[in-house]
């Protein structure tokens, strides 16, 4: 497990990566254990053994994502992003393929690749929606990047900002920085 001194980003994702290849060695002996003994679940236990690997490696680059987030190394964030939301569709994790394609545009985003924002914000607005406050929170994102986008459009801007205030959902960021009454105006 995670010992006292290791409390370290890298120290912490290490070791979650080899409790994870544990897990994944003893799902793989018992499917071939099985397997040699002629039991016709093996089939199904090796798959469930591959989903799950993909399922882990999904988590695995999320939580690097995350870490390279928050030390701004955005290079680094958007490809772990991309290999999470890689292995997320390879085990058919539906909430891990949204979160992370939520988390995508706004990496996008951040490093100013805006047609490839709006594209993935797109995306991602047209998946089932699995948490509404992090919906509405990618929603006050999304406007952001509208407006600092190269072509800002205040209108639509204010209109999604709008539609996330009509739910009650607009964070108390999205209050500060986008007052809708004094924006309203602008429309």
């Amino acid at each position: 497990m995670i010992k006292q001194d290791e409390k370290c980003p890298n120290a912490i994702i290490r070791n979650f990566a080899l409790i994870m290849r544990k897990h994944y060695i003893i799902l793989l002996l018992s499917a071939l254990l099985f397997s040699a003994c002629g039991n016709r679940e093996a089939a199904k236990t090796l798959a469930a053994v591959g989903a799950y690997i993909n399922r882990c490696k999904e988590l695995v680059n999320s939580a690097i994502s995350d870490v390279y987030s928050r030390s701004h190394n955005s290079p680094q964030e958007l490809k772990n992003a991309l290999d999470a939301l890689k292995y997320g569709r390879r085990a058919g994790d539906s909430v891990g393929i949204w979160s992370i394609t939520g988390h995508l545009a706004a990496c996008y985003a951040n490093m100013y690749m805006w047609d490839d924002a709006e594209r993935t914000y797109n995306d991602f607005f047209s998946m089932t929606v699995y948490d509404s406050l992090t919906y509405y929170r990618r929603k006050v994102n999304h406007a952001k990047a509208i407006l600092q986008g190269p072509q800002p459009n205040a209108k639509r801007c204010i209109g999604i900002l709008e539609e996330a205030a009509g739910h009650n959902l607009l964070s108390m960021e999205g209050y500060c920085l986008f007052p809708l009454d004094c924006l309203a105006t602008v429309s």
